[in-house]
C-alpha cells in the first residue's frame, strides 16, 4: 500500500522529496492560505514544530480540527513550542526569562510602544501612562512567544518527539493522562558532523584560546545579561566578550551590550555577520568558553561545535540539556563550578577530560546519521492509523 504523508514545516525536509509526500509551509498555514487542505489525500501528518498562537482560534488549532480524526499526527517539537506551556506551566513564556533579561524586555516593550505611537504627543497624559503601563506586560510579544493552550489539543497527537528524552519525562509529569507516546526524530546532519570531525583532527585549532562567547543568537531566551552577572558574582575578570547576533532581536542585544559595558567597563563585540557553517564553527572555536544562561534546551549547534574543539561549555543547572550532555559523556559545566575556580573557563582540557571528550565524540559520530531513527518515526506514525 502506498502511503501519502503530509509534512508541515518551514521548508521541505530531505525525507519529504518523494511525490508521495505532500508539503505545507508554516508560513502558508499562518497566513491562512490553505484553502483546500481537506481535499488532500494523506494517511498521516508530520508537524515540524507547533507555531503560535496556540489557542483555540490559532491557525494550528484550526488545522488540527480539519484533519480527519482517524489520521495520526506526529509532533516533532522544537523547544520553543512546548517548553512554556508543557514544562514551565506558563503559556506566556515569561518564566523562561531571568530578572536582568526581564528588565531589558520591559524597557524594549516601552520603547516599542512609543515608536508605534508617533502621534503620542497629542495624547492626554492619562492615556499615555495607561499605554506605557500596559506595555510592561507585553515583553513576550517582542520575541514571538504567544499565549499557548496546548493542553486542549495535546491528546490529538499520536506521537510526540521532543528534542530530549528528559524533556518528555518533564512533560509526562504534568500530562500523564493525555501525553502521546514518546518518539525520536533527529536533525543530525552527516555533513555537519564532518565539519566537526575536521575541526577535531585537522590541527587547525589551537589547544588554547581566549575570550568568552555568550549565547548563540540575539534571543532573550539566552538570558545574556544574567549570564554575565553570574560570572561577575563568581569573580570572573572579563576578557573580550563576544555575542553572536546574526539573527534574533538586534535591539535587545544592543541593550545587553550597553548594560554590560556600563556595569563592568569591559570590552564586548557583537558577531552580526552570517558565515558558512565551517567558517562559523572555526570562528567560535577561537574562544575559550561558551556560556548560555537559558532555562531550556537551546543553542545545540553552537554547543556541539565548541565541544568538537574541546572548549568549555557552561549551562544553568535547570537546563535539561546540561543533564543530557553529562549522561552521554560530554565535558560540560554549570555556572556554579566557577565558585571553585573563577578561571576554570580559561583552562584547557586535562588528559582525563581529553579522553572523555574523545569517547563522547566517537559516540556522536557513530550516531550522526539520523535517517534510520527518522524512518522508524514515520513507520510508527503510519502504524498508528491501523490501531
Amino acid at each position: 500500500m502506498e502511503h501519502h504523508l503530509l509534512v508541515i514545516s518551514n521548508s521541505r525536509p530531505s525525507y519529504a522529496r518523494s511525490h508521495l509526500i505532500g508539503h505545507v509551509s508554516l508560513a502558508d498555514l499562518a497566513a491562512g492560505r490553505l484553502q483546500d487542505l481537506a481535499s488532500l489525500q494523506y494517511s498521516a501528518v508530520v508537524l515540524h514544530s507547533y507555531p503560535g498562537p496556540k489557542g483555540e482560534k490559532g491557525p494550528m488549532a484550526t488545522l488540527l480540527r480539519e484533519i480527519p480524526a482517524q489520521v495520526p499526527i506526529g509532533w516533532i517539537g522544537w523547544g520553543y513550542d512546548y517548553y512554556p506551556d508543557l514544562i514551565f506551566g506558563d503559556p506566556t513564556g515569561d518564566s523562561q526569562y531571568l530578572p536582568e533579561t526581564r528588565a531589558i524586555l520591559r524597557q524594549l516593550a516601552r520603547q516599542q510602544t512609543i515608536r508605534k505611537c508617533a502621534d503620542f504627543r497629542t495624547w492626554s497624559p492619562h492615556r499615555l501612562r495607561r499605554r506605557l503601563a500596559r506595555s510592561m506586560h507585553r515583553a513576550h510579544d517582542l520575541t514571538g512567544v504567544h499565549p499557548a493552550g496546548l493542553g486542549a489539543t495535546f491528546d490529538r497527537f499520536s506521537l510526540f518527539a521532543p528534542r530530549l528524552p528528559r524533556e518528555y519525562a518533564l512533560v509526562a509529569k504534568k500530562f500523564s493522562e493525555s501525553i502521546p507516546p514518546f518518539a525520536e526524530f533527529h536533525y543530525r546532519d552527516v555533513e555537519t558532523y564532518r565539519i566537526f570531525e575536521h575541526l577535531r583532527h585537522s590541527g587547525s585549532l589551537s589547544p588554547t584560546a581566549s575570550g568568552l562567547l555568550v549565547g548563540n543568537a540575539a534571543e532573550p531566551v539566552v538570558n545574556h545579561l544574567d549570564a554575565l552577572v553570574s560570572l561577575g558574582r563568581h569573580g570572573v575578570v572579563f576578557p573580550l566578550v563576544t555575542f553572536p547576533g546574526a539573527y534574533g532581536n538586534a535591539r535587545y542585544l544592543d541593550l545587553v551590550q550597553r548594560y554590560f559595558r556600563k556595569r563592568y567597563s569591559a570590552s564586548s563585540v557583537v558577531m552580526r555577520e552570517f558565515l558558512p557553517l565551517k567558517e562559523y564553527a572555526e570562528r567560535i572555536n577561537q574562544y575559550s568558553a561558551f556560556f548560555h544562561a537559558g532555562l531550556r534546551n537551546h543553542g545545540g549547534w553552537n554547543i556541539s561545535a565548541m565541544l568538537a574543539g574541546n572548549r568549555r561549555i557552561f549551562l544553568r543547572s535547570e537546563n535539561p540539556l546540561l543533564s543530557h550532555l553529562r549522561e552521554v559523556g560530554a565535558v560540560v559545566h554549570e555556572f556554579s563550578d566557577l565558585a571553585y575556580s573563577s578561571q576554570l573557563w580559561a583552562e584547557p582540557f586535562d588528559a582525563v577530560e581529553r579522553r572523555q571528550a574523545d569517547e563522547y565524540w566517537d559516540l556522536q559520530v557513530a550516531h550522526s546519521d539520523s535517517r534510520i531513527v527518522n524512518i522508524e518515526f514515520i513507520n510508527r506514525l503510519l502504524d498508528c492509523r491501523n490501531k
